[in-house]
Protein backbone atom coordinates (compact mmCIF):
# COMPACT_ATOMS: atom_id res chain seq x y z
CA UNK A 1 0.00 0.00 0.00
CA UNK A 2 3.00 2.37 -0.10
CA UNK A 3 3.55 2.65 -3.78
CA UNK A 4 2.38 5.19 -6.28
CA UNK A 5 -1.04 4.55 -8.01
CA UNK A 6 -3.08 2.98 -5.33
CA UNK A 7 -6.21 4.32 -5.42
CA UNK A 8 -7.03 3.41 -1.66
CA UNK A 9 -4.96 3.56 1.47
CA UNK A 10 -6.65 0.85 4.05
CA UNK A 11 -4.53 2.92 6.68
CA UNK A 12 -6.36 2.24 10.11
CA UNK A 13 -6.21 -1.31 11.71
CA UNK A 14 -9.50 -2.36 12.73
CA UNK A 15 -9.20 -5.47 14.45
CA UNK A 16 -8.99 -8.38 11.69
CA UNK A 17 -9.47 -5.94 8.60
CA UNK A 18 -8.60 -2.39 7.71
CA UNK A 19 -10.16 0.36 6.52
CA UNK A 20 -9.40 3.70 4.99
CA UNK A 21 -12.05 6.07 6.92
CA UNK A 22 -12.57 5.04 10.46
CA UNK A 23 -15.93 6.53 10.59
CA UNK A 24 -17.43 4.96 7.51
CA UNK A 25 -15.00 1.66 7.66
CA UNK A 26 -17.65 -0.16 5.58
CA UNK A 27 -17.00 2.57 2.46
CA UNK A 28 -13.58 0.08 1.83
CA UNK A 29 -12.21 -2.69 3.91
CA UNK A 30 -9.48 -5.10 3.48
CA UNK A 31 -8.68 -8.04 5.01
CA UNK A 32 -5.39 -10.24 4.75
CA UNK A 33 -5.47 -12.35 2.40
CA UNK A 34 -4.18 -15.46 5.11
CA UNK A 35 -7.27 -14.33 6.55
CA UNK A 36 -9.78 -14.67 4.52
CA UNK A 37 -7.59 -18.32 3.14
CA UNK A 38 -8.36 -19.66 7.07
CA UNK A 39 -11.70 -18.40 6.82
CA UNK A 40 -12.65 -20.35 3.58
CA UNK A 41 -11.01 -23.43 5.02
CA UNK A 42 -13.11 -23.46 8.31
CA UNK A 43 -15.91 -23.51 5.57
CA UNK A 44 -14.62 -26.03 3.62
CA UNK A 45 -14.59 -24.38 1.00
CA UNK A 46 -11.44 -24.73 -1.85
CA UNK A 47 -10.00 -21.48 -3.49
CA UNK A 48 -9.82 -21.61 -7.12
CA UNK A 49 -6.53 -20.15 -8.39
CA UNK A 50 -5.41 -17.78 -8.91
CA UNK A 51 -6.79 -14.86 -6.66
CA UNK A 52 -7.63 -11.97 -9.57
CA UNK A 53 -6.51 -9.22 -7.49
CA UNK A 54 -8.22 -6.01 -8.44
CA UNK A 55 -7.16 -2.28 -9.87
CA UNK A 56 -7.90 -0.75 -6.17
CA UNK A 57 -4.06 -1.86 -5.36
CA UNK A 58 -2.54 0.18 -9.04
CA UNK A 59 -2.35 -2.99 -10.89
CA UNK A 60 -2.87 -3.21 -14.43
CA UNK A 61 -5.08 -5.79 -16.41
CA UNK A 62 -7.04 -6.73 -13.42
CA UNK A 63 -10.40 -8.52 -14.20
CA UNK A 64 -11.92 -5.99 -11.39
CA UNK A 65 -11.63 -2.84 -9.11
CA UNK A 66 -12.14 -5.07 -6.18
CA UNK A 67 -10.03 -8.11 -5.66
CA UNK A 68 -12.31 -11.82 -6.46
CA UNK A 69 -11.89 -14.97 -5.08
CA UNK A 70 -13.62 -18.13 -6.88
CA UNK A 71 -13.93 -21.15 -4.37
CA UNK A 72 -16.46 -24.35 -4.41
CA UNK A 73 -17.25 -26.44 -1.40
CA UNK A 74 -14.87 -28.99 -0.70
Amino acid sequence: MQKKGIKVNFRHNIVVYRTENKKEPESAVAYEEQYIRALFDKAELKVIEPIHYGSWSGRTGSLSYQDIIIAQKS
